[in-house]
Parts: structure tokens; sequence; C-alpha cells
């Protein structure tokens, strides 16, 4: 903060300029955007994106793909994938390549329920922690 007359002058014209709405969303919105960039840069997770444009430009791209929305996985399938007019390099077009990553991606594995009568799957939590050691020593 400068009491110089350019700060003030600056000081007034934000305090101007957010008394409307729309500076007031457009500045929210590139304030969320930058967070979530700084999320994909800090854990490297692309899902964690802003969609950027659209009804649901405030969803990241994982919860848009992993949501169990109706309308969400409609637009995601209906419109998303089965655009093929997309500009390279564009938001759109960077998100169906997103998509078609995840939606290939095989479903992990599933865990024992520990309903089954094996006892293969009832491993002490000592001999887990012992192979752990085991596999990161190498």
């Amino acid at each position: 903060m400068s009491d110089t007359p350019l700060g003030v002058n600056k000081r007034k014209f934000c305090e101007y300029a957010l008394s409307f709405a729309d500076v007031r969303q457009a500045l929210e919105l590139r304030q969320r955007h930058q967070a979530a960039e700084a999320r994909v840069a800090a854990t490297g997770d692309e899902g964690e994106r802003l969609l950027g444009f659209g009804q649901y430009s405030k969803m990241t791209w994982g919860q848009l793909v992993a949501s169990d929305d109706r309308e969400h996985r409609s637009f995601v399938r209906n419109f998303v994938l089965k655009k093929t007019d997309c500009v390279p390099g564009s938001r759109l077009q960077q998100f169906q390549s997103y998509c078609r990553r995840r939606l290939e991606r095989p479903p992990p594995p599933s865990l024992p329920t520990g309903d089954s009568d094996s006892d293969a799957t009832d491993v002490e939590d000592e001999e887990l922690l012992a192979a752990v050691r085991r596999i990161e020593r190498g």
C-alpha cells in the first residue's frame, strides 16, 4: 500500500472495478484457476484442473469424470468424448484426452471383503510391515 498519488488512484480504481459483479466473478474464477493449477503442479494430478468453460466451469476434471450425477456423465460421454472437431491444444481437447485416459484405465483390483473362508487373506500386521520393509530395501 502506497500513499503516493498513483497508489491512491490504483486503490480507488480497484475498489471501483470490484463494485461490478462481473469483475468480482471473473477475479474469483481466476483465483480458483490459479489455485487449481498450483495443486496440479504440487500433486502432478491433472484431475485437479478446473474445466474452465461451460456450465461446469467451476468443477475439476476429476470431479466431473468421477461424478455419479447423470447430467455430468451425459456431458462427458455424449458431448466431450463424441466431439470430433476440437481445436488442438484447446481446453476442451485437453479435457477430452484426460477423459479418454481416465475411462480407459482398468478399475483398481477389488480388496477382499473378509467374508471368504480362505485364510490366505488373513495376514498379520507384522507380516505386512515386514513385507513393506523388504520392498523398500529393494
